[in-house]
């Protein structure tokens, strides 16, 4: 069992909802929220996961020896705002899962990434300009609406990509996070291999069905070997049986897996 945190000091302003408690340096919160991202992707000194409660997303450092959750699981988070890199954090004394699961959509920029987006998830349609390898990392810059967009790979996202992807139209999903080099600029860390879509190059037959699709409608990711210029219908997971020998794309949160076939 997880120790209870000591109780506060009476009269303690408690904060329940991110965008009032993270101006606060220090403040006591006590809110639930929606993990977007899981331990091992940012892990800053402990296990890091990233959660969104709606009103503003937050990185939550774990106390140690915690269950880790999983993408999508609703978590109860108690604990107080801390800072790294100039930007908020919540160090947390309690996480508790609820057990629900609950889908958190990215939002589409079109513009730079700024301090409003900060921990949030989001979806980044452009250019590959540039890629860049530093060790076990690798970075690439995307021209999104004639702004440049930091994408940056972690090793624990498992994303494998080259400089062959210069001059090739991509759709990137992930958290938005200060970069440890200039706390004033910030980049886009997708999280697992599906965060990371690349498709044809700019004149290439498809790139337009791409970009138009990049909102998440007629985006083929249905199996190994489709690319974004393939125009699959999306429809809902519920209508399937109209659409038997179809292609089509469908999206949702996945609850489990199996081996069986």
């Amino acid at each position: 069992g997880t120790p209870s945190p000591a109780p506060l000091p009476p009269g303690t302003r408690v904060f329940h909802d991110l965008a009032s408690a993270l101006k606060i340096r220090g403040a006591a919160v006590d809110f639930e929220a929606v993990v977007t991202a899981t331990a091992g992707l940012l892990d800053i000194g402990n296990s890091t996961i990233v959660v969104d409660d709606g009103t503003a997303a937050v990185a939550v450092v774990l106390p140690d020896a915690t269950d880790l959750p999983s993408i999508g699981m609703r978590v109860h988070v108690t604990g107080k705002v801390g800072r790294w890199e100039t930007g908020p954090t919540i160090l947390a004394s309690r996480i508790e899962a609820l057990g629900d699961l609950q889908a958190m959509a990215p939002r589409t920029i079109s513009g730079p990434l700024t301090a409003s987006l900060e921990w949030r998830l989001v979806r980044a349609c452009g250019r590959i300009d540039a890629f860049v390898r530093a060790g076990v990392r690798w970075r690439v810059d995307m021209l999104v609406a004639g702004h440049e967009v930091s994408v940056l790979g972690e090793p624990a996202a498992a994303i494998v990509v080259d400089k062959s992807s210069v001059g090739r139209l991509a759709v990137v999903t992930g958290v938005v996070r200060r970069s440890t080099s200039n706390s004033t600029s910030f980049q886009l860390l997708p999280r697992i291999a599906l965060d990371f879509r690349l498709g044809p190059a700019p004149d290439g037959p498809g790139a337009a069905v791409a970009l138009n699709s990049a909102g998440g409608t007629g985006v083929g990711a249905t199996g190994s070997g489709t690319s974004l210029g393939q125009d699959y219908g999306s429809v809902p997971i519920g209508s399937l049986p109209s659409y038997l020998g179809r292609r089509v794309t469908v999206s949702g949160l996945v609850t489990d897996t199996t081996t069986a076939t």
